[in-house]
């Protein structure tokens, strides 16, 4: 109820003063369709008489004339109010038509840049996606060139790994042996640098203890110089004060002495520590590399036995293959033969059979 107060104010006021008109009219019994009947009245040309201005003074009213009167004046002053507000409403109905036409042009405006915004966007998006086909087919002729060029580089480098393959199979026995030779003089090397290194660290600790007990020396030499200069100035009592003093910085010093020594004790052992830690970490990763590379020979070996085998293998087989192709071809010949023989004693039978019948029928012509 409330929406279209606060979306069209104008109209809503428009037609709550509409309303407030329909309301005074009904109130006050007149008839819009009457309104304007007097101004519809064409003028008549009356006679004029000049009379006696005494003549012209009112006659007494009666109460029925103020009455009329009265009532001709409020139908006067609502006809007046009448067309006041008809005008505010005639006005009020152009400034909503004026803000209708000006609210749809507007719209049409919003509209067509919309249109144009929706019709850029699908030139854009037609646009990025022929680029997009283009890159795509573009990528897909490059990825397939890539292909044949990677097929290419995988055939030559598979010919490379198996020549290669073939020559580290004769290499890598000696360069195991030689790594090996050199593994142990880097080794011996390394341990011998250590031990130079922590000799060198220990000389230069003990150094530098050195300079700090003569630095000390040094700052007690002068702080007792001080002291004997301003006990000169004081008096006896004082000078007892400043004795007991020095001998608790004495006593004190000695104690930080002894600190510094145990100090530099634990230094001197967190050190040794942390290089036999150091030692024992790359020896044990040295340990790992060398098992690493053994497990990796290993696998060498074992890829290299196999292969072997497979090879022995296969000859093997190519062996037993060619021997049972001799033995077919020998079999055959064999049949051939058996046959050649059999075709020939066959001859020779019926060669015999024929001499034989011969010579039957000669003895019988001869009887």
């Amino acid at each position: 109820m409330w929406e279209t107060p606060r979306r069209n104010p104008g109209a809503f006021l428009a037609a709550l003063l509409l309303h407030l008109i329909l309301a005074v009219l009904a109130l006050t019994g007149l008839d819009w369709r009457d309104l304007d009947s007097d101004r519809l009245v064409k003028p008549q040309v009356v006679q004029a008489t000049i009379v006696d201005i005494a003549a012209l003074a009112p006659a007494p009213i009666g109460e029925s004339e103020r009455e009329n009167r009265a009532e001709q004046e409020g139908q006067a002053a609502a006809e007046q109010q009448r067309q006041a507000e008809q005008g505010v409403l005639e006005e009020e109905a152009e400034r909503r038509q004026v803000e209708e036409e000006r609210q749809r042009q507007e719209e049409q405006r919003r509209l067509a840049e919309i249109e144009a915004k929706r019709q850029e966007e699908q030139q854009r998006l037609a646009e990025t996606e022929a680029k997009r086909q283009a890159e795509l087919e573009a990528r897909l002729q490059a990825e397939r060139e890539l292909q044949t060029q990677a097929e290419t580089r995988q055939r030559a480098e598979q010919e490379r790994l198996q020549a290669e393959e073939r020559r580290q199979a004769d290499e890598q026995r000696q360069a195991e042996e030689r790594r090996q030779a050199e593994l142990d003089a880097r080794q011996q090397a390394e341990e011998k640098r250590l031990a130079e290194e922590a000799a060198r660290r220990q000389a230069e600790e003990q150094r530098l203890a050195e300079e700090a007990v003569l630095r000390q020396a040094e700052e007690q030499r002068q702080a007792e110089e001080r002291r004997q200069a301003e006990l000169e100035a004081r008096q006896q009592a004082e000078e007892k004060r400043l004795a007991e003093e020095a001998a608790k910085r004495q006593a004190e010093e000695q104690r930080l002495a002894e600190e510094a020594a145990r100090r530099q004790a634990e230094e001197q052992r967190q050190a040794e520590e942390r290089r036999q830690a150091e030692l024992e970490a790359r020896q044990q990763a040295e340990e790992k590399r060398l098992a690493e590379e053994a497990a990796r020979r290993q696998a060498e070996e074992m890829r290299q036995a196999e292969e072997k085998r497979q090879a022995e293998e296969a000859a093997r087989l190519a062996e037993e293959e060619r021997l049972e192709e001799e033995e077919a071809r020998r079999q055959a010949e064999e049949r051939r033969q058996a046959e050649a023989q059999r075709q020939a004693e066959e001859v020779a039978q019926q060669a015999r059979e024929e001499e034989l019948a011969a010579a039957l029928a000669m003895e019988e012509r001869s009887e």
